[in-house]
């Protein structure tokens, strides 16, 4: 009766509406009073969970768990944010006392104060019903929270879905669609499936962890393994029965491996391919299935003229010839003495990469492999006579270079190390502070230790000869090429690098990106930039044509006005472009049945590219198009020295139609990306076009 005139006026109805809303909100917050989520509580459960409970049921130590929030109805300000909750008129929840609809015989038009007013009063009778419980203060203002003793839980039936009128103003007249999988798969198929372990076999795998989960399998005592393409390179299962491919293979040879891990003892088995709707691949084989069960499994190509190939084995020969010993790290290569340390090659290595005598054993080796392959080097624009005797006289040159990424981690991770140990020494600094740089120096050493100790030779990144082998000093095929790598700090301390090749790490490693990884969930939250990188490198500007797709690079004023390739009017520069580094991850918590589909944020990526220049002039070709003796057009096509893909920020977009090349390599590898025909008399999308 004392509330604000649009609440005492209101049916009893439309208040318990407009409550409802209220609580839902403040539970969704957490803002509950319940001694699970309070963090003293959370510490002892957490000590009890570690005595008592083995992996993977153990809290571990490095979890985040959720605390409780305290609501208060005022607007906050960016000083006194510390996990609570701020209910203002200008925030959703006011906006939603606003509408029209929310009050049914009000007709007036309600003030900010009105709403703060509004805000208040609602919390205030709660409290006298004992609903919520008003806690300590800030200044004037109560804070409140739900009593856990005031929620009711109720099982929904599964035929609407929540609706919350805060965020969405108008519900659907239907009420909305519940995911009818979904719902069947909680009702029946869940009941089943307590107690069911599964197990990841992926590249990222530590090796001992992977080979045990094959044993494991193999003896039915994990059940369910979750693979990626690590499975189809010949791994055997005898009696492996059930095979699941969450997404059509790129090509039927693929098909066919993965398959083939299924019924290899004769017996019969269950092969099964599930086509996303907004996948354009998917969705063509999902209309021609037989193209991918029982196409033609064809013949792998190779291009021996690739400029990228022919120079790794080059540099593998006089690698062998030189008779260096890389070790199995490489503090074994470079100097990490001294403070800081130079990072230079030892003297030993310097000795050896610069003696002549290799060099010339090395290409008398060289020449007799280019004579092995002289038809396609004739073809090759980027080939002349004095190219071999350039890549011997450049290579020492190049072997020091390679070590730059190893050497941009060990200053990253020694920088970190450094500043987060003059924080814990500051007296001067809150404790928090200090907490939080003891966990940032950890994850520091233990990058530190990574880098410099190869546990694991076989599983390793930096492991000598597997690191020179992803820099093209080794014939390392199996090993992404010049990878990026995200810091996984892990449970147990089993902290980690992973890689992944440069043209999805564009999008896999973006800010605030999640990665999927043995059951947990990491969020890229920082970049391991090299101390020392030169700032022109960091950031750059660049034009792309928008009717070709050539890449200009600008390195002062506005660049050019014409295309070089098409000469069609350019747009506005690109500008602050920053070269994506190696990053580290935050461990946000484990997987969980929240995760019904993995999350991903909708960067927008646009490509292009540049080609190479071999005496001043671009490397190409162009071909010409025709059909039944008529010309139809001429296509150049030849060698990109860099193929730039470009994050361009937070852009939300279901499934984004890419057509062309994608690729984040300063040389070498390329692949594409093209929307598949829909027409049933196209051609078969795996032929070159």
């Amino acid at each position: 009766e004392k509330a604000h005139p649009c609440l005492s006026g209101a049916s009893p109805a439309n208040r318990e509406k407009v409550a409802k809303v209220l609580l839902d909100y403040m539970r969704r917050e957490l803002a509950i009073k319940v001694d699970y989520l309070d963090a003293l509580y959370q510490d002892r459960l957490r000590q009890r969970s570690n005595q008592h409970l083995c992996a993977p049921w153990a809290i571990d130590e490095n979890e985040r768990m959720e605390h409780s929030s305290v609501v208060y109805p005022r607007a906050g300000t960016r000083d006194d944010y510390q996990g609570f909750v701020y209910l203002s008129a200008r925030g959703g929840f006011g906006q939603y006392l606003g509408r029209t609809s929310t009050f049914e015989t009000w007709s007036g038009y309600l003030k900010l104060d009105d709403k703060q007013q509004i805000i208040q009063d609602l919390l205030e009778a709660l409290r006298a019903a004992g609903i919520v419980t008003a806690l300590e203060t800030q200044g004037d203002t109560k804070g409140y929270q739900i009593p856990a003793a005031a929620l009711r839980w109720v099982p929904g039936d599964g035929s609407k879905p929540f609706h919350d009128p805060i965020t969405v103003p108008n519900a659907s007249e239907d009420g909305g669609k519940t995911n009818a999988f979904f719902k069947g798969l909680y009702r029946s198929v869940a009941l089943g499936t307590k107690g069911l372990q599964a197990g990841e076999h992926t590249a990222q795998v530590p090796y001992e962890t992977r080979v045990q989960r094959e044993e494991d399998f193999r003896a039915a005592r994990l059940p369910v393994l979750f693979c990626s393409p690590t499975m189809e390179l010949g791994i055997d299962i005898a009696e492996l029965n059930v095979v699941n491919m969450r997404n059509v293979p790129p090509t039927p040879a693929n098909y066919a491996q993965r398959s083939g891990r299924a019924g290899r003892s004769g017996q019969p088995a269950l092969v099964f391919t599930y086509c996303a709707t907004g996948n354009s691949h998917d969705q063509y084989f999902f209309k021609r299935p037989e193209r991918m069960v029982a196409g033609a499994v064809a013949t792998p190509r190779l291009d021996l003229g690739n400029e990228d190939l022919v120079r790794a084995h080059v540099q593998a020969i006089w690698l062998a010839e030189t008779g260096l010993d890389l070790g199995s790290s490489l503090r074994q290569v470079l100097d990490i003495e001294g403070d800081p340390p130079s990072l230079a090659l030892l003297a030993n290595v310097q000795d050896a990469i610069a003696d002549d005598k290799p060099r010339l054993r090395a290409g008398i080796r060289a020449e007799m492999v280019l004579g092995s392959i002289g038809d396609d080097l004739a073809t090759a624009d980027w080939y002349s006579d004095g190219w071999l005797d350039e890549v011997l006289k450049k290579i020492p040159l190049s072997f020091d270079q390679a070590c730059d990424r190893w050497r941009g981690l060990y200053q990253a991770a020694l920088e970190q190390y450094e500043t987060q140990s003059k924080v814990i020494t500051d007296a001067t600094r809150a404790q928090e502070e200090k907490k939080r740089a003891r966990r940032l120096r950890n994850e520091a050493d233990t990058q530190l230790q990574l880098l410099t100790e190869a546990k694991n030779l076989i599983q390793s990144d930096f492991y000598s000869y597997r690191y020179f082998a992803s820099e093209g000093f080794l014939p390392g095929y199996n090993f992404p090429r010049l990878p990026l790598s995200a810091f996984i700090p892990g449970r147990r301390d089993r902290d980690e690098f992973i890689s992944r090749p440069r043209f999805l790490a564009i999008a896999e490693f973006g800010p605030r990106s999640i990665v999927y990884h043995e059951g947990s969930r990491y969020i890229i939250n920082r970049v391991l930039m090299p101390p020392r990188e030169d700032s022109g490198t960091i950031t750059t500007a660049a034009k792309r044509c928008s009717a070709c797709g050539y890449i200009h690079p600008v390195t002062e004023g506005e660049g050019p006005d014409l295309c070089e390739r098409c000469e069609s009017l350019l747009d506005q520069p690109l500008r602050s472009l920053f070269r994506l580094q190696n990053v580290a991850t935050r461990r946000r918590d484990r997987i969980s049945s929240d995760e019904e589909e993995r999350q991903r944020l909708g960067y927008e990526l646009i490509s292009g590219l540049r080609f190479a220049e071999h005496g001043d002039a671009p490397s190409i070709r162009t071909a010409v198009i025709e059909h039944a003796g008529a010309t139809l057009g001429t296509m150049t096509y030849g060698q990109a020295a860099t193929i730039w893909r470009i994050n361009l920020g937070w852009r939300r977009r279901q499934n984004p139609n890419i057509y062309g090349f994608v690729l984040d390599t300063e040389r070498g590898y390329w692949q594409r990306n093209e929307l598949m025909p829909e027409d049933e008399d196209a051609e078969d999308p795996m032929t070159p076009r």
